[in-house]
């Protein structure tokens, strides 16, 4: 599984399909084209 914003993952599987079997504690859905891990993130700024 990629572990940063540089690794990607190619599959057929959706990432609905995806979520469904991850811990829900350990990872979110930050948008329609993400899953994280909280404690991957090192820093939360506002955009614009």
């Amino acid at each position: 599984m990629p572990s940063s914003g540089e690794d990607k993952l190619n599959t057929t599987e959706s990432l609905n399909s995806i979520e469904e079997g991850l811990p829900g504690k350990i990872f979110f859905r930050s948008h329609r084209t993400c899953i994280v891990s909280p404690n991957m993130i090192r820093e939360n700024s506002p955009l614009g």
